[in-house]
């Protein structure tokens, strides 16, 4: 579409923080006005390829990890397929291994949740969990210090907060607000848009970010095998 803007428009890109942490993550923090709140804050931007941003006075700390495909491919989809796991877990349909004792579970409108489903949600929740874990550690905080929990993506404006932290995907945080962004990188893209001296905010925002690479780690490894399951468990 950009062949169509008028002659001498001028295009923005922001820019990216890393190779798998892009413009995306960058337009979603300040929708989250991450850097300019004064309290600790965890941003999480949901998907495929989940980032992560946990804020600690003036420093800002960023993971990605690869959460695959749970939240888009089955029949029950983004946030009705956690609360529809969230149900069935409390009703101990679902073990806290994961296990169902059928094949698959059916809700009243036909749709089923088969054991593939759960084990995309468990690898995606660990792998987000496990995330959270590490960036809580680097920054030297505990889920209890945050203030609040962002939750974007594409299905985020939906995401039930309750159903996240009962299935064990964001951590409890008991004295921080819960705020659903949905799609934050597009409204910081329309923020931009609409502000263009905010281009410098966007700017150091990347080089300010500090990068905790997962891809590789021991210890992420260990925490996401100790994420799988539904129990709560000490990361």
């Amino acid at each position: 579409g950009l062949t169509e803007l008028p002659p001498r428009s001028t295009v923005y890109l922001p820019p990216c923080i890393a190779a798998f942490i892009g413009a995306d993550t960058v337009t979603a923090t300040l929708a989250s006005d991450l850097r300019e709140i004064p309290e600790t804050a965890l941003l999480c931007d949901i998907g495929t390829n989940s980032e992560i941003a946990i804020r600690k006075g003036d420093e800002i700390f960023v993971a990605s990890t690869a959460a695959g495909p749970a939240f888009e491919r089955t029949g029950i989809r983004g946030s009705e397929l956690l609360d529809t796991v969230a149900m069935f877990l409390g009703s101990g349909a679902i073990s806290i291994t994961g296990a169902i004792e059928t094949d698959e579970l059916t809700l009243n409108d036909g749709r089923t949740l088969s054991n593939g489903d759960i084990r995309a949600v468990q690898t995606a929740k660990a792998a987000i969990a496990a995330g959270i874990s590490i960036l809580l550690e680097k920054a030297e905080i505990t889920d209890g210090d945050l203030t609040e929990v962002f939750l974007a993506g594409g299905f985020g404006s939906a995401l039930n907060p309750v159903s996240a932290i009962a299935i064990g995907m964001i951590p409890p945080s008991p004295c921080a607000k819960k705020t659903p962004l949905g799609n934050a990188a597009l409204s910081g893209a329309a923020t931009l848009l609409l502000n263009p001296h905010r281009t410098k905010n966007a700017l150091a925002l990347a080089r300010k970010a500090k990068l905790i690479e997962l891809g590789g780690d021991a210890d992420f490894s260990e925490r996401f095998i100790k994420a799988l399951t539904f129990a709560p468990t000490p990361l």
